[in-house]
């Protein structure tokens, strides 16, 4: 019997989501600090060793970090196919697209309301009680997740 998807697997995976995105930023800063190698001040005998120690560091860094990455990216895929398979399982589309727009889509509460309710004209006018029943719809898809994901081979 497969681990079912529950709110903690499905908190668990934007949060890996979001620690993918983080390691990108920081590659991308290693990467450009490796053009900022520069250093004033120094003989030039001494800045081409600073140079060349700081180059060999950061280079061992961004290695370590994009193993990270691509290990992160590949668990993300997994889990991934996992959840859109139990979200294909269930039975009532606005649960199947509540959990698309927040897990799959990563939108914030705002913009999933808006997804969901934006289209009505008194939208703005009673946006407490949307959100209201946004969210009981998603403790609703929360349950039956769980229930139709813990059957999955």
């Amino acid at each position: 019997m497969a681990t079912p998807v529950t709110k903690a697997r499905l908190r668990a995976y934007l949060v890996l989501k979001q620690e993918i995105d983080n390691q990108i930023e920081r590659l991308t800063r290693m990467r450009a600090s490796l053009e900022d190698a520069s250093h004033e001040g120094m003989s030039e005998i001494q800045h081409l060793k600073y140079v060349d120690d700081r180059i060999g560091a950061t280079l061992a860094r961004i290695e370590k970090l994009e193993k990270s990455i691509t290990f992160n990216i590949a668990k993300a895929k997994i889990e991934e196919a996992v959840i859109e398979k139990a979200i294909g399982l269930m039975a009532y589309p606005q649960e199947k697209q509540i959990l698309h727009l927040k897990y799959i889509d990563n939108l914030s509460w705002e913009e999933v309301s808006e997804a969901l309710y934006g289209k009505y004209r008194d939208y703005n006018d009673n946006l407490e009680n949307y959100n209201r029943s946004m969210y009981y719809l998603h403790g609703r898809a929360l349950l039956h997740i769980e229930v139709v994901s813990g059957g999955m081979n």
